[in-house]
C-alpha cells in the first residue's frame, strides 16, 4: 500500500517512540503495525530519516545488532517528540476532517485515538484507518526520559 503523501515523517517518529532502531528494524516495525500492507522502499525511508536527522528531530549513532553487524541506529530526540505530538494531532484532525466528507467504509477503535488523546469512532476509508491507527495503535509514553526505551 502507498502512503498518503507527508505520512512517512510521523511514521518513522512513531516507530522511534518505542525506543532506539536501525532502519531495517523501523521498516519491520511498521510492516508488522500494518499488518503487513505497508511497504516502505529503503530509498523512502533513508531519504526520511536524513530529513528527520536533519531537523534535529533524530539522532544517530553506530552500534552493533543483535547478529553482530554494524548499524546506524536513530533515536528520538525532545525536539522530535514533540513535533510528533504536534503532527500526529494534525493527522487526526486531518482525518477526522476526510471522515466527515468521506462514505463510511471502516470503523477506527475508541481505544485505538484514545493513544493520540482523541476519541474518532466514525468511519474511513481502508487507506486512512490503517495510516491512523498505525500512529494511534500506543499511548505515547508519559515518561520521555527513561532509559531511551518506551514500555
Amino acid at each position: 500500500m502507498a502512503l498518503l503523501k507527508g505520512t512517512l515523517d510521523v511514521l518513522v517518529l512513531k516507530t522511534l517512540s518505542w525506543g532506539p532502531m536501525h532502519g531495517a528494524e523501523i521498516t519491520s516495525w511498521l510492516k508488522e503495525r500494518s499488518g503487513g500492507r505497508l511497504h516502505v522502499t529503503d530509498a523512502a525511508l533513508l531519504q526520511a530519516l536524513h530529513r528527520l536527522e536533519e531537523r534535529d528531530y533524530l539522532s544517530a549513532a553506530w552500534a552493533m545488532t543483535r547478529s553482530g553487524r554494524k548499524a546506524h541506529y536513530y533515536r528520538l530526540t525532545p525536539a522530535g517528540r514533540a513535533h510528533l505530538r504536534t503532527e500526529s494531532t494534525a493527522l487526526v484532525d486531518h482525518v477526522q476532517v476526510l471522515t466527515a466528507i468521506q462514505p463510511s467504509v471502516r470503523n477506527i477503535s475508541t481505544n485505538a485515538m484514545r493513544g493520540l488523546g482523541t476519541d474518532i469512532n466514525q468511519a474511513v476509508s481502508p487507506r486512512l484507518f490503517l495510516l491512523v491507527s498505525s500512529v494511534a495503535s500506543h499511548a505515547l509514553p508519559s515518561c520521555w526520559h527513561c532509559s531511551g526505551f518506551m514500555a
